[in-house]
């Protein structure tokens, strides 16, 4: 089941892409392949990441996915190791592009990048956010807020 939206009027500015994908596909698939899967798959830090478990190696492939959506482009314009998904020290995932991804989502002006991973009952989802840049001269909810405060208190 895949679903993506690409929200890109002036209020929204935003890309998302979500994936959903069976945890027993990728653990045949890691069953069946081994190493020539992972590699052409997952970066070294990903697998050291995911320890060898299936459902975070299925909610990553699930992640890549997303975000080649949200991207607005599928698997075959990126490669799966250009959209990496590490956790940093909280253990929260984190998205990292690199190289053709990398130049897409420049080139769409996609700034800023948010993943949530889920795996149960035998399925792993990603669901990535990807928010543009804002247009110069547009103002951003940080400029609304501090145009706000400084209304309450004139003499900040």
């Amino acid at each position: 089941m895949t679903h993506s939206y690409d929200g890109r009027s002036q209020a929204s500015r935003l890309s998302v892409g979500v994936d959903l994908v069976e945890i027993a596909r990728i653990g045949l698939l890691v069953e069946q392949y081994g190493e020539r899967f992972t590699a052409r798959v997952y970066t070294p830090e990903e697998l050291a990441n995911c320890r060898g478990r299936v459902a975070s190696l299925a909610a990553r492939w699930a992640a890549k996915e997303a975000a080649a959506k949200a991207l607005g482009v599928g698997m075959g314009a990126v490669s799966f190791r250009e959209i990496v998904v590490l956790q940093d020290d909280a253990g929260k995932p984190a998205l990292h592009l690199l190289g053709n991804a990398r130049q897409r989502a420049a080139a769409l002006g996609l700034a800023s990048w948010s993943v949530s991973l889920s795996h149960d009952a035998g399925l792993a989802l990603a669901f990535v956010v990807a928010l543009h840049e804002p247009l110069i001269g547009e103002q951003t909810l940080d400029s609304h807020e501090e145009e706000a405060d400084a209304r309450k208190d004139p003499d900040r």
